[in-house]
């Protein structure tokens, strides 16, 4: 997958997060077309960047925590 497209899928991601109180793994995964180990990647590069995200095992859910811009971040660090 080039660059450009990760990204995407990463403001993707971070939009769905941003607007939904509670998101199922199934659900984020479906929505932007990505694979449970691109899910678990991505997750992990947007915890990196400073998002606060918790997994509520009790309902199989994942909540973004705080107000999390991945343009501000990706802004904050071009290079």
């Amino acid at each position: 997958m080039d660059k450009s497209n990760q990204i995407t899928k990463m403001l993707q991601l971070c939009e769905l997060m941003n607007n939904n109180t509670y998101n199922r793994r199934d659900f984020l995964m479906e929505k932007i077309g990505i694979s449970r180990r691109s899910f678990f990647r991505y997750m992990d590069e947007l915890r990196d960047a400073g998002a606060n995200i918790v997994y509520i095992k009790s309902s199989n859910t994942y909540k973004l925590l705080n107000s999390f811009s991945y343009v501000e971040y990706l802004m904050q660090n071009i290079r």
